[in-house]
C-alpha cells in the first residue's frame, strides 16, 4: 500500500507535547501520528461495534419474541381502530408561496413560517 501525504495543523501547546514524546520515544512526528491515530481508530471503532452487536442481539431477542410480527401488527390495528391521528399521513399545506430568487433569505423565512405552522 503507498502512502498517503496529507497536511494537519496542530494548536501550539498539542505540538510541543508531540515534539516532547518524540524525542522520548526516539521516534518521527509521522511516526508518531500514525501510531496514535491507528489506535484511536481502533478504540472508536471497537466501541461502534460493541454498540452494533447489542444493537443486532436486541434485534434478535425482539424477532424470537413475535417472528410474525403479530403483536406489532395488533398494535397498528387498534391505533388505526381507536382513530387516533397518525403523524406519518402529514398534513396538507394550502398556502402558495411567491419565491424571490434562488438562495434569498426572505424566502427562506416564509418557507419555514409556513412550515412552522
Amino acid at each position: 500500500m503507498s502512502d498517503y501525504q496529507t497536511t494537519v495543523r496542530l494548536d501550539a501547546a498539542l505540538k510541543s507535547s508531540v515534539d516532547h514524546l518524540k524525542t522520548l520515544q526516539k521516534t518521527t512526528l509521522n511516526r508518531l501520528i500514525n501510531d496514535a491515530l491507528a489506535k484511536y481508530i481502533g478504540e472508536i471503532l471497537d466501541e461502534k461495534r460493541e454498540t452494533l452487536d447489542a444493537s443486532q442481539h436486541a434485534l434478535h431477542a425482539y424477532l424470537a419474541s413475535d417472528p410474525d410480527f403479530e403483536a406489532a401488527i395488533a398494535d397498528i390495528a387498534a391505533s388505526e381502530s381507536a382513530g387516533h391521528p397518525d403523524p406519518a399521513e402529514g398534513q396538507i399545506v394550502t398556502q402558495t408561496v411567491h419565491t424571490k430568487g434562488a438562495h434569498n433569505d426572505d424566502d427562506n423565512s416564509s418557507i419555514l413560517a409556513i412550515l412552522d405552522g
